[in-house]
């Protein structure tokens, strides 16, 4: 793609497509293990570390569902509260997050063929700016 037919394109419709595509290819990998990437969040969060649902919750708060992926994983025999709140992952839920581990690694593969770091990392840093640019709008008073 040339950058004179990039420019064609407003930003909005660039951030929204890569963002719903992005979903897509996670949707894409875990299908097959019946899990969601909220799931795949909060299964790789207590596999780094077990921790207290609040806290756990807490660190997924900007990701809507992640108190409904605890309870179905929970239903589901994956995560396990031992009675005093920390979630660890059971044995299934070790299973699941192995299985799921490939799908986020074709994922990544794929952001990293298309973004090698140096790019990955100025993208990173100018979605940043536009976020912290765009937080110093005033709102309007009508």
């Amino acid at each position: 793609m040339t950058e004179q037919s990039a420019e064609r394109r407003p930003i909005g419709w660039w951030l929204k497509t890569a963002d719903a595509r992005i979903e897509q290819a996670f949707e894409d990998a875990f299908e097959s293990q019946s899990i969601t990437r909220r799931d795949w969040q909060v299964l790789e969060s207590v596999a780094r570390a077990p921790m207290l649902e609040s806290d756990l919750l807490r660190t997924l708060e900007a990701f809507a569902g992640a108190q409904d992926a605890v309870d179905d994983l929970r239903r589901r025999g994956l995560l396990a509260d031992g009675g005093d709140g920390v979630l660890t992952l059971t044995g299934a839920g070790q299973g699941a997050h192995g299985r799921a581990t490939a799908g986020v690694a074709t994922v990544r593969s794929a952001v990293t063929a298309a973004l090698p770091a140096e790019n990955y990392a100025t993208l990173l840093q100018l979605l940043a700016d536009l976020v912290d640019g765009l937080d110093g709008i005033p709102k309007s008073s009508h």
